[in-house]
């Protein structure tokens, strides 16, 4: 048996071949994580790691912990929303849905309603608020209705509404 280990091993080594025991690309180990890249911008993420350590050698660079080649600070503006007390109901709808909230004089919204798909069912321009929408206008099913302000259509608000 070690003859025929002995004989495989020489005949392996003088054929030529090498074996590879490592991979040398950039990897991360982390419980969660994903890499996506587009046309001029990528996105890289991980989830889990609680400490750094970074090990350098001439060929290769192993980080483990934090993953953030690049610190950027972004702002959130706080939601208009709050401001318009906007609000939709009854939810779920059986025969008419209002949309009210509190509008500056001669204020107008525009309102779109999206399926669970992303499909754009219906749109409604240069409308006041309450606004009233017949249940007959859409089918049964899930909803995403958003209200946006009608000169630069900034959405001030996303409902999810459920029409029986």
């Amino acid at each position: 048996m070690k003859k025929m280990k002995a004989t495989l091993m020489c005949l392996f080594l003088a054929s030529g071949n090498t074996l590879y025991s490592q991979s040398l690309e950039p990897i991360i180990v982390a419980p969660a994580g994903n890499y996506f890249e587009a046309t001029g911008s990528d996105l890289s993420w991980t989830l889990g790691g609680n400490f750094i350590l970074t090990l350098k050698t001439e060929e290769a660079i192993l980080t483990q912990g934090f993953h953030q080649p690049i610190y950027l600070i972004t702002s959130i503006e706080e939601s208009l929303a709050v401001d318009y007390n906007l609000k939709v109901y009854p939810n779920p709808v059986i025969d008419e849905i209002t949309i009210s909230g509190i509008l500056k004089s001669q204020e107008k919204v525009f309102i779109q309603l999206v399926d669970v798909e992303g499909k754009i069912v219906r749109n409604w321009t240069d409308k006041t608020l309450p606004f009233n929408v017949s249940g007959d206008e859409f089918p049964s099913g899930t909803y995403f209705i958003s209200v946006l302000l009608e000169k630069d259509r900034s959405v001030f608000k996303t409902f999810k509404l459920v029409k029986i």
